[in-house]
C-alpha cells in the first residue's frame, strides 16, 4: 500500500526511507531499544528499497501494514544480526541533517514523505513495544500540521541544524504532541 505509493519516485522513496531508518536509529540510541538489523555498512536508500521490494514480492500479504514496519521487517529478514551482536543504529550510508531537511521541505511532497516516515517508524517501534510512545498526534491533526511543527522548531532552534533530520523531527513532534499517561 503506502510503501509502494511513497516509493513511486526516487525522491519520495529516498525521503521516506531516510526518515524511517534515521528515526529507528534515533529511537534505538535514545532508549537502548534493539531491533536486530545488521546490514552491510553504508547502504544507500536505493539498496534498501531493492531489499524491501524483493521482500514485498515474496510477501504481498505485508502490503496493508505500515510501510515502516514492512521496511524494517524486510531489512531484519535480509540482514538479521548474529546472536549476541548489537543491532546497527545507522543503516544508511549517510544520515541527513536538519539543514538538509529544511531544503527537502521546499517541496511539500518530499517534506511530507519524510515526516510520514518519522511518524511511521515511531509508530512501528511503539507497536512492537520496543519504545514507549513519544508522539501522540490528535486524530484531527494532518500531516501538514506535523510538517509545520518540524519546520517551525528548526527555525526556533538553529543549534539543531547539525543534528540528524530524524532526531530533530522526532524532538519537535514529541514536544508539540507529547503523550500523556
Amino acid at each position: 500500500g503506502d510503501l509502494v505509493k511513497n516509493c513511486n519516485t526516487v525522491e519520495l522513496c529516498d525521503a521516506y526511507l531516510s526518515a524511517v531508518f534515521d528515526t529507528r536509529g534515533t529511537l534505538m540510541t535514545w532508549t537502548g531499544a534493539q531491533h536486530g538489523v545488521c546490514p552491510p555498512r553504508g547502504m544507500s536508500t536505493a539498496e534498501v528499497w531493492s531489499t524491501v521490494s524483493a521482500y514485498l514480492q515474496q510477501h504481498p500479504d505485508q502490503l496493508p501494514f505500515y510501510a515502516s514496519s514492512t521496511s524494517m521487517n524486510a531489512m531484519q529478514q535480509a540482514y538479521r544480526c548474529p546472536a549476541n551482536t548489537r543491532a546497527a543504529t545507522q543503516v544508511l550510508d549517510r544520515v541527513r541533517d536538519a539543514t538538509e531537511l529544511v531544503s527537502m521541505c521546499q517541496n511539500p511532497a518530499v517534506c511530507g514523505a519524510f515526516t510520514i516516515g518519522v511518524l511511521d517508524a515511531h509508530q512501528a517501534m511503539t507497536d512492537w513495544k520496543l519504545v514507549q510512545p513519544m508522539v501522540c498526534m490528535p486524530d484531527q491533526a494532518e500531516i501538514r500540521d506535523a510538517m509545520l511543527t518540524v519546520i517551525t522548531y528548526i527555525g526556533q532552534h538553529s543549534e539543531a541544524l547539525g543534528f540528524s533530520a530524524g532526531s530533530v523531527a522526532l524532538t519537535a513532534l514529541s514536544q508539540r504532541y507529547p503523550c500523556t499517561r
